[in-house]
């Protein structure tokens, strides 16, 4: 019986790392964009900018804080890529609901903005967040408290089928009519991991020479300085795999233009 070749990696899409911290409800991440963030988040109304560089953002009278509704988000994305800037942002449910903050949490919010830390929950019931971002100058580094830790896997998994559908779909670009088969990070097989992103792990998303993808899980050691992290991603490469989890394909009819 002829044995089959074993599928190997033909390139790496993307590398994530990724430290949790359930006790406080964030996540340390390099290689998280912004624009993946949000993509997951895109039915956020308003946006809440305590700390950026966009010029067209409205201005709150009570609270002398600048904000942008969800008809701009698109444009203040596309700012980012010209203007490289320290980002603290949150979504909040209407921009009126900024008249209902109290000094003390007006306070609070600011805190967060300079100290990149809480010293309580920065999710205000008036507010409804459900996210706090921030961000480095660099981009290398942020930092996101969530109001629903299970939103951190899912923003994973979303992250990691972006790149990959993304992909899959410029390989068909020329294909008239085809039987699109979309890979798809099962969430049932990553929830198996969740316990060691509490240690610092690296995400990678490997496209296979047979057109597969899977995504591959890697200690890290001393993840004291996740903005190194991307810089010595060879050396990573080279370590075993604390586990590896194959996409799945879900077929999507689909006709170019």
């Amino acid at each position: 019986m002829r044995k089959m070749k074993a599928a190997v990696v033909d390139e790496y899409l993307h590398h994530l790392f990724v430290h949790g911290n359930e006790s406080h409800n964030f996540a340390l991440f390099s290689g998280m964009a912004f624009p993946s963030f949000i993509s997951y988040y895109s039915d956020a109304q308003v946006l809440l900018l305590l700390e950026h560089g966009y010029a067209d953002a409205s201005f709150d009278m009570h609270t002398q804080f600048e904000y942008i509704e969800q008809t701009e988000i698109r444009d203040f994305v596309r700012s980012l890529q010209d203007q490289k800037t320290r980002l603290c942002l949150l979504d909040i449910v209407e921009e009126k609901r900024l008249l209902q903050l109290s000094p003390q949490e007006q306070a609070e919010l600011l805190y967060v903005a300079h100290k990149k830390e809480t010293f309580r929950s920065p999710f205000y019931h008036v507010l409804k967040n459900r996210f706090v971002f921030l961000s480095d100058e660099q981009d290398r580094v942020s930092k996101v408290y969530f109001r629903e830790y299970d939103d951190m896997m899912k923003l994973i998994v979303h992250v990691c089928n972006q790149f990959a559908v993304q992909r899959s779909r410029n390989s068909l670009f020329f294909r008239r009519r085809v039987q699109q088969v979309v890979p798809e990070l099962p969430m049932e097989e990553f929830q198996k991991f969740e316990d060691i992103l509490e240690d610092g792990t690296l995400l990678s998303l490997a496209k296979m020479d047979d057109g597969t993808y899977r995504l591959e899980l890697r200690e890290v050691q001393d993840p004291s300085f996740p903005d190194e992290i991307m810089e010595d991603i060879e050396s990573y490469l080279s370590q075993p795999t604390l586990g590896v989890i194959a996409f799945i394909a879900r077929p999507k009819l689909e006709e170019s233009q």
